[in-house]
């Protein structure tokens, strides 16, 4: 049972049309003062269930936050979820040429502890815990840089480049028979042992290539 309902119609679109001009007021505030999980400050429901619009060039569309004392709790900023499958739980778009759709960051003070920009899983094994796909001719698919390092990259691009100080890219596996890196060049068929090895190439002339600029003391 509602204490107040509201209708809207095609005179009136806006059931509630909410205003202030208070730099720390809110148009509408919700609030629920209920501990259980589920309870909802504010609850939409429609082909878009909330919809945020910001009208300023530095402004938040829709802001999410945890507000209880920072620990090792279990909230939320923000759930999203999505039974259709081709549908997506969070899709973000720009439109300009050099914005990011998602910019991830774990804003803690530098220390040895677990906490990741972006944490992907999957249980589908023609499924990805992540997929890079860089759709320009020159582009590159995926960029890692380690160690605090500047990225470095092929203008003619590649599937995945990476950069660190001492080590640009760590691979390993755990099988008794696994490989450690597959890699196939000229539009070749990879190939490699039944019994693994470190690293398994090939190519249509030249399996792996290796350059050294040093001298042996």
């Amino acid at each position: 049972v509602d204490l107040l309902e509201v209708q809207g119609n095609s005179t009136y679109p806006y059931a509630i049309n909410g205003l202030t001009d208070q730099a720390s007021g809110a148009g509408v505030y919700g609030y629920n003062s209920a501990t259980n999980a589920n309870a909802s400050g504010i609850w939409g429901e429609g082909p878009i269930g909330i919809k945020g619009i910001s009208i300023s060039n530095r402004g938040v569309g829709v802001y999410a936050a945890i507000s209880a004392t920072a620990g090792t709790g279990t909230g939320l900023g923000v759930l999203a979820l999505s039974n259709q499958d081709g549908g997506q739980g969070v899709q973000a778009q720009h439109s300009r040429p050099a914005g990011d759709a998602i910019w991830a960051v774990n804003t803690a003070t530098a220390d040895t502890n677990t906490g990741s920009g972006i944490y992907a899983q999957t249980n589908q094994s023609n499924g990805f815990g992540v997929w890079g796909v860089n759709t320009n001719t020159s582009g590159t698919g995926v960029v890692g840089v380690g160690n605090n390092q500047t990225a470095s990259y092929l203008t003619d691009g590649s599937g995945g480049a990476f950069t660190g100080t001492n080590t640009g890219s760590y691979s390993k596996s755990t099988s008794a028979t696994g490989t450690g890196v597959i890699g196939a060049g000229n539009n070749q068929t990879a190939s490699y042992l039944i019994d693994g090895s470190g690293g398994a190439f090939a190519g249509s002339k030249i399996g792996a290539y290796g350059k050294a600029i040093g001298t042996l003391s």
